[in-house]
């Protein structure tokens, strides 16, 4: 599997996505593909300023520095713990105590983030 889902956020922190969205990669609910950019509903009101799209998944970083992840919940990559059903709306990571997210990168199987301190 390889991306096939895409991400964009408008300069006023609105994210959208488009394309596949067969393990709901794309966040919009369903298991189903987008052909047009679309904003994601479950991100509404809070301002996302960067996003990445990986096998399957995706993640969202907010301007207060919240992780959000969906899609293929295979091999912990949405980082929401033991999970068996896939997410098919951004749903919020759960940092350790005081971890703010300055930047994150989905891959294939994995996800990574730089916290605003810049740890790994």
């Amino acid at each position: 599997m390889s991306c096939a889902q895409s991400l964009a956020v408008s300069d006023t922190g609105i994210a959208y996505s488009w394309g596949w969205g067969e393990s709901g990669s794309t966040g919009h609910g369903e298991r189903a593909h987008c052909l047009t950019p679309t904003p994601i509903a479950a991100l509404v009101g809070v301002r996302i300023v960067q996003a990445s799209a990986g096998s399957g998944h995706s993640l969202f970083v907010s301007e207060g520095g919240t992780l959000f992840a969906c899609g293929d919940c295979r091999y912990g990559k949405l980082g929401l713990g033991k999970i068996t059903e896939d997410a098919l709306v951004p749903q919020r990571v759960t940092m350790p105590s005081g971890v703010r997210v300055r930047h994150a990168s989905a891959w294939h199987a994995h996800s990574l983030c730089v916290s605003t301190t810049g740890a790994l």
